[in-house]
């Protein structure tokens, strides 16, 4: 292939791309309302939590479990931690009235079937990772019966990001 001939195919398939990208983010949504989360009311899930420890920079693996209520127009995530019961937490998130924000989190992208119980969202926010400032990167993945919480980190100014924890788990 010549190099006119391999330009022009290099723009032929940058344009696919965009347009290919262009076209799926126009299927999902950027806002939420706590409506979108009433199939997660009253659900219980068992699982697992994957994280990087700080101090050595090894994955470590616990058991964890998940309760999700909806009440007086909040969601409440519940985090147990059979092993390590001090970590347990308790997550009350109030979703902005233009459906922008997920508790301090802002929503990039939502989709949501709650036909087959599938509801996708990813959210950002900002602040501090192993004392560096930071973007955070936050994935809900439900679909059924199973759930994916993941955190990546970037840091300020770092191309690459990482995951910093990951909870997958199974609804009871």
């Amino acid at each position: 292939m010549n190099k006119n001939n391999s330009q022009t195919f290099s723009l032929k398939y940058v344009l696919l791309m965009v347009t290919l990208l262009v076209s799926s983010i126009g299927i999902a949504q950027n806002t939420v309302q706590l409506s979108d989360f009433n199939f997660l009311d009253n659900t219980d899930w068992n699982g697992k939590l994957m994280y990087i420890n700080y101090s050595d920079g090894r994955e470590v693996v616990i058991d964890a479990d998940l309760s999700i209520r909806i009440e007086k127009k909040k969601l409440i995530f519940e985090s147990k931690y059979p092993k390590e019961p001090k970590a347990n937490d308790k997550s009350i998130i109030k979703i902005s009235d233009d459906g922008t924000q997920f508790g301090k989190e802002t929503v990039t992208v939502f989709k949501n079937d709650p036909s087959n119980g599938r509801l996708m969202m990813i959210t950002t926010s900002e602040g501090k990772d192993n004392n560096q400032m930071a973007m955070f990167i936050k994935t809900y993945d439900f679909n059924g019966d199973k759930a994916i919480i993941t955190k990546e980190v970037q840091y300020a100014g770092a191309g690459e990001r990482f995951i910093r924890n990951k909870y997958s788990y199974t609804k009871l």
